[in-house]
């Protein structure tokens, strides 16, 4: 009842923050975003002009004369299609984060929607044993909760499968990166139970690492049924896994519904939220004035930092 209430005057807290700040952007995105509409009308009535003329001249010389323009200015609609979402979104991300800075005290905040968490510190995580062909990403955000620098982006991975020959996914949403204010040691990786059967190259890799099963030494129920945990023999699973640690996680997946990937290396943190990117996505065909639409990537960024800030609130 308490997680609850205080979803509630969050919730409450960001709208006011949208009627005063988000809103009034999204209304000056609004006007451009018909602007473009109706210049995409005009250029589809005309193209259809253009088409019906060619037809009924049926002269191959007018076709090719009107091929090139054509091929170029569909270029430019693309381009500023392409121009307009980027804006809208970079805009709002930029103020999603003043809110995180001014009322979660989020601090030194940055966003870049190029730039995304690299392929080796993603694999250096220990949680996925994948050969990762396909590796691509965006919306990169660092910041620092407490004493943890962290870095976020969303990012897609895929393999080639040896048995289909074809390739499949092993990862899609956002994945974070954290590191310990102070010295740590130990190696721990949690895995959802329920992927055990295609986890299993990266569950057996990490044995031959000197991991182990260590389900016994997690006290939280709800969190050893949904959850596999495997360390090392040098880490002391329990202080890495308080139990405050394990409550959060397992509120925080039956919140979200999503599962959670989670590795622990000395002084490094590796969280990966499963999720479809694309989430915070602009429309230009239809209206952005949602709330919900921006409420919803917003606790997408921030649920997943929450386990950085109950990790170094417990430590």
């Amino acid at each position: 009842m308490h997680a609850i209430i205080m979803d509630s005057i969050h919730q409450a807290a960001f709208r006011l923050f949208y009627n005063s700040h988000i809103h009034p952007d999204l209304l000056r995105a609004e006007q451009l975003r018909m602007r473009l509409v109706r210049l995409l009308l005009l250029s589809l009535l005309l193209g259809l002009a253009l088409g019906g003329l060619a037809i009924y001249l049926d002269l191959a010389a007018f076709t090719l004369f009107i091929t090139l323009p054509t091929g170029f200015y569909i270029t430019y609609l693309v381009w500023r299609m392409r121009l307009f979402r980027q804006a809208t979104k970079r805009n709002l991300v930029q103020l999603i984060l003043h809110f995180m800075y001014t009322e979660l005290h989020y601090e030194q905040l940055y966003y870049d929607p190029q730039k995304f968490i690299s392929k080796e510190l993603f694999l250096q995580s220990g949680i996925f044993d994948t050969s990762a062909d396909i590796y691509e990403g965006d919306d990169y955000i660092t910041g620092r909760i407490g004493m943890m620098p962290f870095v976020l982006s969303e990012i897609t991975v895929k393999e080639i499968s040896p048995l289909a020959n074809r390739l499949q996914a092993v990862f899609e949403g956002q994945f974070v990166y954290a590191l310990f204010g102070e010295e740590a040691e130990g190696n721990l990786v949690l895995w959802p139970r329920r992927y055990k059967p295609q986890l299993s190259r990266s569950i057996k890799a990490y044995v031959l690492r000197g991991g182990a099963n260590c389900d016994h030494e997690i006290t939280n129920d709800s969190l050893r049924e949904r959850y596999m945990v495997y360390a090392t023999e040098d880490t002391h699973v329990a202080g890495l896994l308080t139990e405050p640690m394990q409550a959060a996680i397992i509120a925080y997946t039956q919140r979200t519904g999503r599962d959670l990937y989670l590795a622990f290396r000395n002084r490094e943190i590796f969280a990966g939220l499963a999720s479809r990117r694309g989430l915070l996505e602009p429309s230009v065909l239809s209206s952005n004035l949602h709330f919900d639409w921006v409420w919803a990537y917003y606790q997408d960024i921030a649920l997943v930092l929450k386990i950085v800030e109950v990790f170094d609130q417990t430590h």
